[in-house]
């Protein structure tokens, strides 16, 4: 499922001892689980917009959504409760491409950020994307805090109980037990 393209120019007119110029790409579908909250106006309706925005996209195939679950809010606490799910997709982007277009998707429902973990009208966050572990200034990988966060290990254990965290090698349901059991 990946697929591997070199477009050779063997007479291009460059100017440097190389038997030929060339570019190669790779392209292949990757696994992604994305977080989705919302705790504006009519949240379920924000989910759902943002599932189908994002499972409609030529480059995502939506594999699993799970239901979506009212929490408290972190960190702030002075706001209404959150709508909270995850959805799993596959992806012909690069997690930075993800990103950017999460961000395209939330800027699309209005997210308007003034207050550090503040209300909302959408949040996506991607959890994991295949096993990969970065410290990009623009994406970490995996979440770096999901593994601390009920809204987040609830709706993700509901539809990859099995998966395993990258960084903790630990599955999520085990995970999510932990954090209820404290």
């Amino acid at each position: 499922r990946v697929v591997t393209v070199c477009l050779k120019k063997p007479w291009a007119p460059i100017h440097m001892p190389v038997e030929y110029p060339a570019i190669e790409m790779t392209r292949g579908w990757h696994r992604a689980f994305i977080a989705l909250g919302s705790n504006m106006g009519d949240k379920e309706r924000h989910l759902l917009d943002a599932v189908e925005t994002i499972s409609q996209h030529t480059h995502n195939r939506l594999l699993k959504q799970s239901t979506f679950i009212t929490t408290a809010p972190v960190g702030y606490v002075d706001q209404d409760d959150f709508l909270n799910g995850v959805i799993s997709i596959e992806t012909l982007m690069t997690p930075v491409e993800l990103m950017t277009f999460l961000l395209e998707v939330e800027k699309g429902q209005h997210r308007v950020r003034t207050i550090k973990w503040g209300p909302r009208t959408m949040d996506l966050d991607i959890l994991m994307y295949d096993d990969w572990i970065t410290d990009d200034e623009r994406v970490t990988l995996p979440h770096p805090r999901m593994h601390e966060r009920t809204f987040v290990l609830e709706p993700l254990q509901e539809i990859a109980p099995y998966t395993i965290h990258p960084l903790l090698q630990r599955r999520i349901c085990d995970l999510y037990k932990d954090i209820v059991e404290r």
